[in-house]
């Protein structure tokens, strides 16, 4: 089985264990595929984070913007490619971004096709009203999906 999971907000507590989680998880039942992030602008904590997981977990970074690229280029770091390359690359997003930030990561992870997952502080029922207001579709199985804490496909 192959699954790539993908992480945004990836350098905050909560979400950076998950990433680590997941790795774990992976690795523990042979789940193939990569675990990707994106990335926003560098600051310390996330360069500090992101230089672990690659090292841990061979992380692939994507970008939000053509600025933070190079800005994340200069540093050092090998970035895949860019905010819709990142949802294409995976089938499984974890949004661990500041409140009141979700929504558009989360409408442009199921334009993808991507299960979706959100940390505990996210305020669905806001988020999926947002998404309806936008013309996305809240079927019964994403608004089950919307409220577990942490859904990576397999039950």
């Amino acid at each position: 089985m192959k699954l790539n999971a993908g992480f945004v907000g990836f350098d905050g507590t909560e979400n950076k264990r998950t990433l680590l989680a997941v790795d774990a998880v992976k690795k523990a039942t042979g789940v193939e595929g990569d675990l990707n992030v994106l990335l926003r602008r560098p600051h310390g904590r996330a360069i500090s984070v992101l230089n672990k997981v690659i090292r841990m977990c061979g992380v692939r970074a994507y970008v939000s913007d053509e600025e933070d690229k190079a800005k994340w280029e200069k540093l050092g770091f090998k970035i895949e490619g860019k905010f819709n390359d990142f949802f294409e690359a995976s089938d499984f997003v974890m949004v661990g971004t500041p409140g009141g930030q979700e929504t558009s990561y989360v409408e442009a992870g199921l334009a993808n096709d991507c299960h979706m997952s959100m940390m505990g502080g996210a305020k669905r029922p806001k988020i999926m009203a947002e998404l309806e207001e936008k013309g996305v579709e809240i079927t019964d199985k994403l608004k089950a999906d919307f409220e577990r804490e942490f859904f990576f496909g397999l039950e």
